[in-house]
């Protein structure tokens, strides 16, 4: 199985789709990440594409700004599709289990959120 933990900082508000879950609807939430890589290096930094679906998703989706830094743990995963003009293609993107920001320093209101709820963390 692969997994896959990444530091960044968002790119753009992240946005929020409601989602058949088996027998309930669900909201997931699709933001961009810019990883920079190795401290010191100077390079242009990578987007990734972080999908994250979970009970808090809906809880989560305003404190997801542009340049909040936050760490996504989860699993690359790839999703086969068709353009418009009948172009194949494929996109890999990381399905989080967690997403934790850092720096956070307040516990938040209504409890858990997540694996870590100390520090206010999600």
């Amino acid at each position: 199985m692969n997994r896959v933990t990444v530091l960044g900082r968002l790119a753009e508000d992240a946005k929020g789709f409601l989602v058949n879950a088996g027998d309930k609807e669900m909201t997931m939430l699709s933001f961009s990440l810019l990883d920079y890589g190795t401290p010191g290096q100077k390079k242009e930094p990578v987007i990734i594409e972080v999908h994250f679906m979970n009970d808090v998703s809906t809880k989560l989706l305003p404190d997801l700004i542009k340049g909040k830094e936050v760490l996504v743990d989860g699993f690359l995963t790839r999703k086969n599709f068709t353009t418009r003009s009948g172009v194949e293609k494929s996109k890999l993107y990381i399905s989080a289990s967690i997403v934790e920001f850092t720096g956070c320093s307040t516990k938040a209101e209504g409890g858990e959120y997540g694996r870590n709820n100390y520090d206010g963390c999600y």
